[in-house]
């Protein structure tokens, strides 16, 4: 693993994104949340990982320059089908100010149409199912691991481009959270 990633802080954007234009969601982000959570209790390099929530809904504008100005590593961009439109536009705005961005949407459209997003390119990985563990384990073992694309298989809930091929790892659910 390369010394940089050991010695330095990995910062994980969550956004929340709504439909500008139509939807104003009124409930928190608690999909987000649980995450977060999630990794506090399960996560391998708690001292080495920052999380922050982007609520679109909250601030009642556009994310996208906050998300790029704190530069993070990550960004999970989560999608009801209604807002799967914003999400896309937030992941192809995003890489066109941050390229080297790791971009992964989950959510439950991607429940529901489980490669939908990835022809275009627009996200590296989905979640295609809860993303609790997917989570923990693309921080602690893809992002802090060797970082190589077919470490994908072992992580439940996922789907990606391999080889010109749309891939899917195993499904996963959370018992008990």
């Amino acid at each position: 693993m390369p010394e940089s990633t050991l010695n330095s802080v990995v910062r994980v954007a969550l956004v929340y994104p709504q439909d500008l234009a139509q939807i104003r969601m009124s409930q928190p982000p608690l999909g987000l949340a649980a995450l977060i959570k999630y990794y506090e209790v399960h996560g391998r390099h708690l001292g080495q990982v920052e999380f922050r929530i982007f609520d679109e809904n909250a601030q009642h504008r556009d994310v996208i320059p906050d998300v790029a100005a704190w530069h993070p590593s990550i960004v999970g961009i989560t999608a009801m089908s209604f807002t799967k439109g914003r999400a896309d536009a937030f992941a192809r705005q995003l890489r066109e100010k941050r390229s080297e961005v790791f971009i992964i949407a989950g959510g439950v459209h991607f429940q529901v149409c489980p490669t939908d997003g990835l022809e275009n390119r627009l996200y590296d990985v989905l979640c295609t199912g809860e993303g609790e563990e997917p989570l923990r384990r693309l921080i602690d073992d893809y992002w802090f691991g060797r970082r190589e694309r077919r470490d994908f298989e072992a992580i439940p809930n996922l789907a990606w481009i391999e080889d010109g091929t749309i891939r899917q790892s195993e499904r996963w659910v959370l018992r008990d959270l």
